[in-house]
């Protein structure tokens, strides 16, 4: 399904989540399903404006032509969202005799939505064909707007529908409950839905301390056993982490993960900081009782310094600081990667000698301004020929 056609789905579900709240305080928590009758089908077409003659469907044929952005799908939705099964049908005839364009297949997830939400059997029984898995979740949504517990209980009864869909889908209108009422309602599903509540619920409550620590309570408490907790976990730190990375890595270790998965979650969360701010990174692991070593500072390093040189040199001589035997092991990783790079037969590769080169010089004209004197005795200890060209203020300068 392309994006465009996810953000229609989404934004559908979207709107119903409030009303059927509602629904929800009236009717206890998963009820057997009610039986669809003939009467309580016409009833529901009933509530349908009246058929009328067939210019709805020109306005989607002429919408199709149209180029498609969220304007031109939001004015489709308007013409079937008031579709009675008639149309439904003729619209979706002409849909599947014609090409497969995004405003097709958008116009398509809207109609079996809206077929779901009059009669639900009935349109899943014909969701299907080329994009199957498409109309059958479009279908399966709209009865998840008219009835969740009913939509839900013949997902888990269900070959043609992802168990995980329908979970997902359940996990999302509980979590719009207070998340004590939530969890209750919860217990009445498969665990599945427990779980990925568990993981919206505490993905909202990692922003402050107090969140935090009511959300670990709230996880002991919820019978979910340890091992089947990572989740919820996992979403817990991602969030953390994102407003308090140091925070969120130094709390990892109190968590209730088995090692590997820990170290796995530990390797996300830095990487996503590396990404975001090295420097900030480096800094951390000069801290705490337990520094990382050098040698993953400098790694961490070298990578920024290779996508971003002039970032990285700005902070060279601050992390230089922070860390003792930062700077010394950066230049001599330079200095190893220029003498060993850049090779070919018969000589160096010009371009790879400047890029090397101009890493290294940069890396100690920092140092000579900063600290002239450790700068002057590093110089002396490399070749005569390399000393003179790091001297020169020509970076380009060869041999």
């Amino acid at each position: 399904m392309s994006s465009r056609m996810w953000i229609i789905l989404f934004t559908a579900a979207g709107s119903f989540v409030a009303g059927w709240l509602g629904y929800r305080q009236a009717h206890p928590p998963l009820p057997p399903p009610p039986a669809i009758t003939k009467a309580a089908r016409q009833d529901a077409r009933r509530t349908r404006p009246a058929d009328t003659k067939s210019e709805p469907l020109e306005e989607l044929r002429l919408l199709r032509e149209r180029p498609f952005n969220l304007k031109t799908s939001g004015e489709a939705w308007t013409v079937i969202s008031r579709f009675s099964i008639r149309q439904i049908r003729e619209a979706l005839a002409e849909i599947s005799a014609g090409d497969r364009t995004d405003a097709a297949m958008d116009q398509e997830a809207m109609l079996y939505f809206c077929w779901a939400q009059i009669d639900p059997l009935e349109a899943l029984e014909a969701a299907g064909g080329k994009d199957e898995k498409q109309t059958l979740h479009s279908a399966f949504t709209g009865w998840m707007k008219k009835d969740p517990d009913a939509a839900y209980q013949w997902a888990m009864k269900s070959s043609r529908i992802d168990k995980k869909l329908a979970s997902l889908e359940m996990a999302t209108l509980l979590y719009s409950l207070p998340p004590a009422e939530a969890l209750e309602k919860a217990e009445a599903c498969d665990p599945q839905v427990k779980t990925l509540l568990l993981g919206r619920i505490g993905n909202a409550m990692a922003e402050t301390e107090e969140e935090r620590a009511e959300f670990l309570t709230m996880l002991a408490n919820s019978g979910v056993a340890p091992g089947e907790s990572a989740y919820a976990l996992k979403a817990f730190v991602r969030s953390w982490a994102d407003s308090d990375p140091a925070a969120a890595l130094d709390g990892l270790d109190d968590l209730q993960l088995d090692g590997g998965v820990r170290e796995q979650t530990r390797r996300q969360l830095l990487n996503n900081w590396i990404e975001k701010d090295p420097a900030a990174v480096i800094a951390w692991m000069t801290s705490g009782e337990n520094p990382q070593p050098v040698k993953e500072q400098v790694a961490i390093y070298q990578k920024w310094a290779e996508r971003a040189p002039e970032d990285a040199s700005m902070a060279f001589e601050n992390l230089s600081q922070l860390s003792p035997g930062f700077r010394d092991t950066v230049m001599k990783n330079l200095l190893a990667s220029y003498h060993q790079g850049g090779w070919i037969p018969f000589g160096r590769n010009s371009r790879s000698d400047a890029m090397l080169f101009s890493r290294l010089k940069t890396h100690y004209d920092l140092w000579t301004t900063h600290d002239p004197g450790q700068a002057s005795a590093w110089l002396a200890s490399v070749d005569p020929a390399l000393q003179e060209r790091l001297k020169s203020p020509d970076n380009d300068e060869k041999n």
